[in-house]
């Protein structure tokens, strides 16, 4: 408990600031909505887990039928509660959530996202089984993670945005996070390099097995 407060307090105070860092990462928030809107329909029921400010789904609101975005600091969800108020997204629904013990219903969603946040994990195996749970068989699988052991640059980015308090807790390579994703239970469907620097990122699509 503990930790999590911590790590909530920690994205509080970057919460005013996370939407300039998202633009900066090398077109992530274009790279991850072409990712997603194949898999898009007007029926559809989406998550997006560890939300951040909402940018990476925000745009998509209106594509779906309902969009659920939740985080653990609440200064992110509160940001994304305005966003949501000025875009007038009535479909639209936020929350202070912990990753790893999501409120929803068994094979809610269609879609489920969790974007930069899983290498920041202790267990992530906990919020996979949560997403699992929530998601419907045969449902869409959005995931990216920061590779913070891809080689001696990121190893020594890693190491200095760790004195600001940032914690990369799984030091993934590429093929580190791919196994990790298929390891718990979904298919491949793509996967892209993002050269972000100091530490690059894998974006994931995959699909839960039904």
């Amino acid at each position: 408990m503990k930790e999590k407060k911590s790590s909530a307090a920690y994205w509080d105070r970057k919460a005013g600031r996370y939407d300039e860092a998202v633009r900066r990462s090398g077109g992530l928030v274009q790279q991850v909505i072409a990712a997603v809107k194949p898999f898009l329909q007007p029926e559809i029921r989406m998550l997006d887990a560890a939300a951040g400010t909402g940018a990476l789904s925000l745009p998509l609101a209106k594509e779906l039928k309902e969009l659920y975005l939740s985080d653990l600091a609440p200064g992110m969800v509160e940001i994304i509660r305005r966003e949501a108020a000025q875009r007038k997204l009535s479909n639209v629904h936020v929350s202070v959530q912990d990753l790893c013990r999501l409120p929803h219903p068994d094979a809610f969603f269609d879609v489920a996202m969790v974007c930069a946040a899983l290498h920041l994990l202790p267990q992530p195996e906990k919020a996979m089984t949560e997403i699992k749970r929530v998601l419907k068989p045969g449902g869409i699988f959005v995931a990216s993670a920061y590779l913070a052991h891809h080689g001696l640059v990121s190893r020594m980015g890693n190491g200095l945005m760790s004195l600001g308090g940032y914690r990369d807790t799984q030091k993934w390579d590429a093929k580190g996070f791919l196994d990790f994703v298929t390891g718990q239970g979904f298919d491949l469907i793509t996967s892209q390099h993002l050269p972000i620097w100091p530490i690059p990122a894998l974006l994931v699509t995959a699909r839960l097995h039904g």
